[in-house]
């Protein structure tokens, strides 16, 4: 139960999650429920990190579909029917933006960005929808409405500055066999060079 409400409070989002099971005739149903990971009881060492090292390397690859580049920049901001006011770019992504405002917005308020990019002389105009914000300023801003050129210079900007911050060498994911398929989804065993 407690893991279909997780699912569907996170649908849409990119959550990755890790059933704890101590019987293991239930594995199907979680799976089933949105379990992307599970771990059986008593858990070891071994079992923890080989499912932890999987579900790391699943969260970096969810991550790197939509890279965000830290960045400070002004930033102008309007709230439909309310005031312009200034704020600060902390990170860009092509599919949105985090700013701190000096006063907090509303989730699922309509706005307007408008930005430089650093070494470039066309301001980005953006509209969005807020998505998340907190009590002191910081929001999350998902784009809703991007001139395509514009889109383009964007796109072309976090790429090329993303580069700069992903690391060089992804961490090895452990070797698996499988063991099961179901609708639900797979269930791994390790292999012999895990076991001890």
């Amino acid at each position: 139960m407690v893991l279909q409400n997780a699912f569907q409070v996170s649908a849409g989002n990119n959550t990755v999650t890790v059933a704890l099971l101590d019987d293991k005739t239930k594995v199907r149903h979680v799976f089933g429920a949105g379990a992307n990971f599970v771990l059986y009881k008593p858990v070891s060492q071994q079992q923890a990190e080989a499912s932890l090292r999987a579900a790391i390397a699943m969260m970096k690859r969810e991550r790197r579909t939509s890279f965000r580049v830290p960045v400070q920049l002004p930033v102008k901001l309007h709230v439909d029917n309310g005031p312009e006011m200034e704020a600060i770019l902390l990170d860009l992504s092509e599919d949105g933006l985090d700013v701190l405002a000096a006063q907090p917005l509303c989730p699922a308020a309509k706005i307007s960005a408008r930005f430089t990019l650093p070494d470039q002389t066309v301001e980005i105009e953006v509209r969005g929808e807020v998505a998340w914000a907190n009590p002191n300023g910081e929001s999350g801003v998902r784009y809703t409405d991007i001139p395509d050129g514009q889109r383009q210079t964007l796109k072309n900007w976090v790429v090329a500055n993303a580069a700069n911050i992903l690391p060089e060498d992804p961490e090895p994911v452990s070797e698996c066999k499988l063991s099961d398929l179901s609708l639900g989804g797979p269930t791994s065993a390790p292999t012999a060079k895990e076991l001890p």
